[in-house]
């Protein structure tokens, strides 16, 4: 199995498993929609670090944009999801899918393991475009077992490799 076959097979896994979405209608648009979204905690995490670095102080100083000018680094979660229902709702289920982890509320999320696994797989197979007709070529990681009864997936199925 190649290394872009084994990818694909655990975002399938990712994005199918829990039947978060129905493939008919226009799922790619829903795939776009949790990159996005995870995609700007990534980047709203990247950003305070780089403002800490530059300007020193206490990290959630930096994430807040305290003691320094405050700069949009991505589209807003109210730029992307207007609605309130319609953002609780999509931020809910990209939490659910283990993508971002929240504290106190969805505004504070930042991105886990397998939520930057999944950005980096994204990035390995060529981008978000065209990702619907690349899982419909697969479908779930089989780890040993029988194809009827696969082995579950362990913490190690979602590390970034170290190149």
């Amino acid at each position: 199995m190649s290394l872009d076959d084994h990818v694909l097979n655990h975002l399938y896994k990712l994005l199918w498993d829990g039947e978060f979405i129905c493939g008919c209608g226009n799922p790619e648009a829903a795939y776009e929609l949790v990159w996005r979204v995870v995609k700007h905690f990534d980047d709203k995490d990247k950003h305070a670090d780089a403002q800490l670095a530059a300007v020193g102080g206490d990290r959630i100083d930096a994430i807040l944009g305290i003691g320094s000018r405050w700069v949009e680094f991505t589209p807003s979660l109210e730029d992307m999801l207007p609605d309130s229902g319609i953002r609780q709702i999509v931020v809910g289920a990209v939490d659910n899918l283990g993508l971002i982890q929240h504290g106190s509320s969805y505004y504070g999320s930042w991105v886990t393991m397998k939520g930057k696994w999944f950005l980096w797989a994204v990035e390995s197979i060529g981008g978000i475009d065209g990702i619907d007709e690349k899982l419909d070529m697969v479908g779930f990681p089989q780890h040993g077992g029988d194809w009827k009864n696969p082995e579950p997936c362990t913490d190690e199925c979602w590390k970034v490799p170290v190149s």
